[in-house]
């Protein structure tokens, strides 16, 4: 389990004494390409045709070639997970697979793309850890979206209840979705629509969030990696021990993070800043940067998804004779998620 970023890019490509190639699979096609972009001379870029803002940095050619030849002449191939059905990559070259993917079934046909000729044929798998703190926010949008499909069911496919009951609501997971209205002729019926339920959608996050409360609930503490261990056969029952390896630096600060953001934790005055600044870490000259922007811009270099966001506010003090006055913030911290 790892950091997936340019971190880990930069070792692979240092420590690698051979040619040896690598494949990322990496979940937004932002976050594949700003990666890319940083070692485009060592790289191939693919993302899904539908991405408008990034697939114009796709060279079709390239990629074309990959499909055909079932392999790369680049060190490394960074892609999101639409290369993941039905492709196969079949080089021996090919000894690391990077995964920045949050769905456990895509994660695993993303290890699959690379097809094993034997048993000299070996491969490196980084798959980036995912905090507690993170599964429970994911299993809480999970079960809001499956609610509102129930509800929409329960209430005879009325979209004015839905849109009553949940106003101002997206589904990101495409449980509901928009669908054209069609009159008795089959004509669409211009500027009307209804709401649909993926079922299929609908039942496979069923099934991640039951996966998730077995993560949370049986795993506990690093639930995502001891459930994925498990799944791919990296347990000794024999010693009753986990055998896959934490090469994460920044799992304890993504999960201070995470931590904040839960709690709503306000950092009010200087002196309170002092952990987070700790925690963050970041050191020009043997000091620690202190600055709000300067921080973001660690942050965003470690991509963790998360930023301090600078915000005037007021509270009440209460004095020693029991007395409130109100005092004003003008420079208080929080932490936000990006």
């Amino acid at each position: 389990m790892c950091k997936i970023g340019s971190p880990l890019l930069s070792f692979l490509l240092c420590s690698l004494c051979t040619p040896l190639q690598g494949i990322f699979f990496i979940q937004k096609a932002e976050k594949a390409y700003k990666l890319y972009s940083k070692y485009k001379e060592y790289c191939v870029f693919n993302c899904s045709s539908n991405n408008k803002k990034y697939y114009d940095y796709v060279e079709e050619k390239k990629i074309q070639q990959i499909l055909k030849e079932q392999r790369f002449e680049e060190q490394f191939l960074i892609t999101t997970a639409c290369f993941d059905a039905g492709i196969n990559i079949i080089d021996r070259d090919v000894k690391h697979i990077v995964i920045d993917i949050v769905d456990i079934d895509s994660l695993i046909q993303c290890m699959g793309r690379k097809r094993i000729q034997d048993e000299d044929d070996k491969v490196y798998i980084y798959i980036k850890a995912i905090s507690n703190q993170r599964l429970a926010g994911l299993k809480r949008s999970m079960e809001e979206k499956v609610k509102m499909a129930d509800f929409y069911m329960q209430n005879g496919y009325s979209v004015e209840k839905l849109i009553d009951k949940y106003p101002m609501q997206n589904d990101p997971n495409n449980i509901l979705y928009d669908d054209l209205v069609y009159d008795e002729e089959g004509k669409v019926i211009p500027g009307s629509y209804t709401k649909t339920v993926n079922e299929p959608m609908y039942f496979k996050k069923k099934e991640d969030i039951a996966d998730y409360a077995i993560m949370l609930e049986v795993y506990k503490k690093y639930g995502y990696c001891k459930f994925l261990a498990q799944k791919l056969g990296f347990y000794n029952y024999d010693i009753g021990k986990y055998t896959y390896r934490m090469i994460n630096e920044e799992y304890g600060l993504e999960n201070y993070l995470e931590k904040m953001v839960a709690d709503e934790v306000v950092l009010l005055q200087q002196k309170d800043r002092s952990e987070l600044i700790s925690m963050i870490n970041a050191k020009q000259d043997g000091k620690l940067l202190k600055k709000v922007a300067t921080l973001n811009q660690v942050l965003e270099e470690r991509e963790l998804d998360y930023r301090i966001k600078e915000f005037e506010t007021t509270r009440y003090i209460e004095d020693s004779d029991g007395n409130k006055k109100k005092k004003k913030y003008k420079n208080a911290w929080k932490i936000v998620r990006f």
